[in-house]
């Protein structure tokens, strides 16, 4: 008995065990639970219809609960299916026995469907997230789907779900002419989050992959994020601005090879509004070029640029090395590096920063020529070395106009050759070839909002000897300031209005600093040139576009003239007048061009100069052995013109030397000017050699430009007149023509009347006495042009013998004894001045108008 309980009890348990075995392994087939599934999905929507084939169970011993499910079932809504591969769910035995929901958690795994299909089956179960955010989009392509479903065993409404599966070669429609393509990546969502991973595709024909990308419902909007990267690849930048909305108008548009590193993220909503995008990429490329129409000088080459796009706002960054367009400038020894920063907010215009560097290199000046040119100014066609640093911002508006353009730069060059026309500089520097050489120069530029900042250290040359030059120039409110430091030292100047010249190898050297306009105005502040121990300084000198002084404060010199004579004056302003004082000043040059009218007069020089000057001088020489001293007076201007004055001073320190001027109401200028022993002056004359003694009295009267003169010279003694003697020569008056050639001759009187009016001089009268002849001429000058000159040369004798043939008068004037001699000569001198023709005929009767003033001196 107790063995077949034994058999009995073993045979049970291996029936059980079988069967459970069999339950677990295999499986039971059964239509069973075929209702139960159908209603089970139903609770999730009820339009949804469910096709079940058989239905397996198999039992899991680790919680006693039956794994049901279905092979190749099919689900529709609305006729919209798609393919299922299984339906399964773990149904809680006990649960079930005891008519309580034996089903908490459902899982459907799809096959893997057309996404055409799988769309329309979505859009009728109305699932908002996937067809608005995904769905709706994507094109092509297959999907595959496991949903696995959660029921709250309290409540039948309460469900939570998840879906994961993958999609593979689908297709994303952008824009008509834009689209995502060979799509592949896996996704898991739930009700509030998509996470799409392990993502692959394919945009404008280059490769982008992602780890993983984040799909977050907030309210009523869909926040997305992620990360993609690209390998290198041949793409357009610009079609950045697809996305967001900004135009990359400064990037050229020809394609690079480009690779690149990525987050993105944003908010949409159901009608595919987007907001809040962000993103930020690192790309790395070959080689990228800005459009001509910024610059056409440069170019980048294996660098990154690094985007920021977030609130509307886009920053690039861009860091690269840099070579020139032209190769033949690029130095593979040395880096050339830039990094350049765009900002740019929605509706706002553009800020962009560069900084830019090179170590050396070596440029064409034709490329310089593009971007610099000044008046004057020009490079010749030679290699230039430089390095620099620079520093660059600017604005760009809608319409990628430059604005508020900004540099600041420092430059080092070794040598520029540069060709500047000056007659300036010729006229003071005559060893200049209009040509400048600097080298070993810092240039340091600052410029912004039209002001700018111009500091240049260098080595200059004028003559192949360096030199060393500073010149700093600031521009604000369309004026330029400027300060020039300048060595001299190899130089030689000529400044002939001073008479001064300074010879090489002598150390000396030029400060300047003023003011230059734009109206071609300039502001002299302080000039002072130094010489060792001498010395020019000009203080607060304005000059107007017509080279004319409109005020001057100082002029002050301490100098050698080039005939050895110390040159030491100061033309101060005190109170709107000037004080003329000084020790000693060599004018012997001024004089000699003041006499043969070759020089205008000083004041020609300033624009409307209405002042006094006060004279205070010791020394003013007329020439290498005479002088003026003590000089002492005042002049009055008005108009640039002399309207009084009055100068006295001693001529060689003892005798008298007088100039008066003075203006009537009627606006005659009257000028008188007294001279003991005039010879300084008179020995400028060319005509005139060997002046001696006698003394110069001269009246003029100055009218509405016409000047009525008279010359009054007596007692003097001439040893050669050229013009005379040949005149006596022709004459055959041999004995007085080698008189005024030998030991000279003597005349005792000499009187011009003239008048003068522009280039036309007409003298009404000339007339000389003397012991040994006599002179009466008239006619008219046409300066530079005509000379026409006639009139009588008589010996004393004839003139004596003439006079003495008068009744009673001519014994009283020349007594009874009558020399002889020949008759005078009349003479006509005519011609151009370098081609004058003379000629003589001889009289035997005098003119009474001869005789008459003969008298007239005789008498006196």
């Amino acid at each position: 008995m107790r063995k077949i309980i034994s058999i009995i009890t073993i045979s049970i348990i291996t029936v059980l065990v079988t069967i459970l075995i069999f339950l677990t392994t295999t499986g039971i087939r059964t239509d069973n639970f075929n209702s139960l599934i159908i209603e089970k999905v139903k609770e999730i929507d009820p339009k949804i219809k469910l096709k079940l084939n058989q239905v397996n169970f198999k039992l899991n011993l680790s919680n006693f609960e039956f794994e049901i499910f279905t092979l190749d079932p099919q689900i529709a809504i609305n006729e919209k299916d798609i393919d299922l591969e299984n339906i399964k769910f773990d149904l809680n035995i006990f649960d079930y026995i005891s008519n309580k929901n034996p089903i908490s958690e459902i899982s459907i795994i799809s096959k893997e469907n057309d996404i055409d299909q799988f769309i329309d089956f979505i859009n009728e179960y109305d699932f908002n997230l996937a067809r608005t955010l995904i769905l709706k989009q994507i094109k092509k392509g297959k999907i595959k789907v496991i949903s696995n479903v959660t029921f709250d065993k309290n409540s039948s409404k309460n469900i939570q779900y998840t879906l994961n599966g993958s999609v593979t070669d689908a297709e994303i429609k952008l824009s008509k002419q834009s689209k995502i393509e060979n799509v592949k990546f896996d996704f898991l969502v739930d009700q509030d989050v998509i996470n799409l991973n392990e993502i692959e595709l394919s945009f404008d024909k280059f490769l982008i992959a992602s780890e993983k990308i984040r799909i977050k419902k907030i309210d009523n909007y869909f926040e997305i994020s992620g990360d993609f990267k690209t390998n290198e690849t041949k793409i357009n930048l610009n079609n950045y601005k697809k996305f967001i909305n900004i135009n990359l108008d400064l990037i050229d548009d020809r394609p690079i090879n480009l690779s690149s590193e990525n987050e993105l993220s944003f908010k949409i909503n159901k009608k595919l509004n987007i907001k809040d995008l962000r993103i930020i990429s690192k790309l790395n490329f070959d080689k990228l070029f800005t459009k001509s129409k910024y610059q056409d000088f440069i170019y980048f080459k294996d660098g990154n640029i690094l985007i920021n796009y977030i609130k509307e706002e886009l920053k690039i960054v861009l860091n690269s090395e840099f070579l020139f367009k032209n190769n033949n400038n690029n130095n593979n020894k040395t880096k050339n590096l830039i990094n350049l920063i765009y900002k740019k907010k929605q509706n706002k215009d553009a800020l962009v920063n560069i900084d830019l560097s090179n170590s050396k290199s070596t440029i064409n000046s034709k490329e310089f020529k593009k971007f610099i040119q000044f008046k004057n100014f020009g490079l010749q066609d030679q290699d230039i070395t430089f390095a620099s640093e620079n520093s660059i911002s600017f604005k760009l508006n809608k319409k990628n106009e430059i604005q508020n353009f900004s540099i600041k730069s420092k430059l080092k060059s070794e040598s520029i050759l540069i060709d500047y026309q000056s007659q300036r500089i010729k006229k003071y520097f005559s060893d200049f070839k209009n040509q400048i050489k600097f080298s070993n120069s810092h240039l340091d530029i600052d410029y912004k909002n039209k002001k700018f900042i111009f500091n240049l250290k260098s080595k200059y040359s004028i003559n192949d000897i360096n030199e060393n030059v500073s010149l700093n120039v600031e521009k604000k409110d369309n004026k330029y300031f400027f300060d020039l430091d300048l060595d001299l030292d190899s130089a030689e100047i000529d400044i002939e209005e001073l008479d001064y010249q300074k010879k090489a190898d002598i150390k000396s050297e030029l400060n300047i600093n003023g003011t230059y306009n734009d109206n071609n105005e300039i502001f002299f502040k302080n000039i002072n040139f130094n010489e060792e121990e001498k010395s020019i300084i000009v203080e607060n000198l304005e000059i107007e576009k017509n080279d004319k002084i409109k005020s001057l404060d100082l002029f002050e010199i301490d100098i050698i003239s080039k005939n050895g004579k110390e040159n030491k004056l100061e033309f101060k302003k005190v109170n709107n007048n000037y004080y003329l004082t000084g020790s000693q000043f060599d004018g012997s040059k001024n004089i000699k061009n003041l006499l043969d009218n070759s020089s205008k007069s000083i004041f020609s020089n300033f624009k409307n100069l209405n002042t006094y000057i006060y004279l205070d001088i010791g020394k003013y020489f007329v020439d290498n052995f005479s002088y003026l001293s003590n000089i002492k007076g005042e002049i009055q201007i008005k108009n640039n013109k002399v309207f009084n004055s009055n100068i006295n001073a001693k001529l060689n320190n003892k005798t008298k030397f007088i100039l008066s001027i003075f203006t009537n109401d009627k606006k005659q200028k009257i000028t008188n000017l007294e001279i003991d022993e005039p010879e300084p002056f008179i020995k400028n004359f060319k005509f005139i050699k060997g002046f001696k003694e006698g003394k110069l009295i001269y009246e003029g009267l100055n009218y509405e430009g016409k000047t009525i003169s008279n010359l009054k010279i007596i007692d003097f003694k001439v040893q050669e007149v050229p013009l005379l003697a040949k005149l006596l020569t022709l004459a055959s008056l041999q004995g007085i023509a080698d008189l005024l050639t030998g030991e000279g001759i003597r005349f005792t009187d000499f009187e011009m009347e003239y008048e003068t009016l522009g280039n036309n001089t007409k003298i009404k009268e000339m007339y000389a006495i003397g012991p040994a002849i006599s002179l009466m001429m008239e006619g008219y000058i046409v300066k530079d042009e005509l000379t026409s000159l006639n009139g009588t040369l008589v010996p004393a004798t004839t003139i004596n013998k003439t006079i003495s043939k008068i009744p009673m008068l001519g014994e009283i004037l020349v007594g009874k004894k009558i020399g002889e001699g020949v008759f005078g000569v009349s003479f006509k001198i005519k011609g151009p001045p370098k081609k004058l023709k003379t000629s003589v005929n001889p009289i035997k009767t005098l003119t009474p108008r001869f005789i008459t003033r003969t008298l007239e001196k005789i008498s006196n």
